[in-house]
């Protein structure tokens, strides 16, 4: 009775307060306290705790509990955490995904280290350029990633280019009529997804972002990174 009362007031505390007590536990005892918690909390507190912990710890787990724990977290932290893992394993815990997850962690796979391509999240809201402050709220009702997170909608033209990026702030003070491409920050900041990590890090500085779209080769939108993803590296780098 004890313990299970340890483990509900573990799982009141914020995530980040919760890797640090993971931090200072032993394996089992790590095991213990995210078993004990529900995946999406389990995912929120591993995403805080260093990445070769995070991936020492999840195959600790069988592959279809670290699969569950994995699809909660944010795409760019899966596939930094599956990158660390032994491809073997790595490979179990995507088999064991559901299909779509698994696919947008693949594709970030696919971009080498240190890349705004491996930095960035596919989780942003996209709407067409012609859309309004009405479609916009619609998207952000419907949104399923981390809303605290979105700190604009990004606009893509008829050839799904990115055309436009609209803060937040902009929507919820504009009437629902008013057309999205007026609002649109000028001009719009992105960085090709093959940018080194260093070329990310000094355009947030430069232009105080708070978040930057990513883009192939075509203008096409890709994903965003965003401020606490630059703020990990600047840390790491130290």
């Amino acid at each position: 009775v004890k313990l299970r009362t340890s483990f509900d007031r573990v799982a009141r505390l914020h995530p980040a307060d919760i890797a640090d007590i993971l931090e200072e536990l032993s394996r089992d005892e790590q095991r213990a306290v995210i078993e004990s918690l529900d995946d999406e909390t389990a995912a929120q507190a591993i995403s805080e705790i260093p990445t070769h912990m995070q991936a020492t710890l999840l195959e600790s787990f069988t592959p279809e509990k670290a699969a569950d724990i994995v699809e909660e977290m944010a795409p760019d932290e899966a596939a930094d955490v599956l990158q660390e893992m032994p491809p073997e394993a790595s490979a179990e815990v995507l088999a064991d995904m559901s299909r779509d997850e698994a696919l947008e962690v693949r594709n970030l796979l696919g971009f080498e280290e240190r890349t705004a391509g491996a930095m960035m999240t596919t989780d942003f809201l996209v709407v067409g350029e012609k859309a309004d402050i009405e479609g916009a709220i619609f998207s952000l009702k419907n949104f399923e990633g981390p809303i605290e997170a979105v700190h604009f909608i990004f606009l893509l033209n008829d050839k799904g280019m990115l055309s436009g990026a609209v803060p937040i702030g902009r929507i919820l003070l504009a009437e629902a009529n008013t057309p999205l491409k007026g609002l649109s920050m000028d001009p719009v900041i992105s960085v090709d997804s093959l940018a080194d990590e260093k070329v990310v890090v000094d355009l947030f500085h430069k232009y105080n972002l708070l978040s930057l779209p990513v883009v192939d080769d075509k203008n096409h939108l890709l994903g965003v990174v965003t401020a606490d993803d630059v703020l990990e590296t600047v840390l790491q780098r130290r």
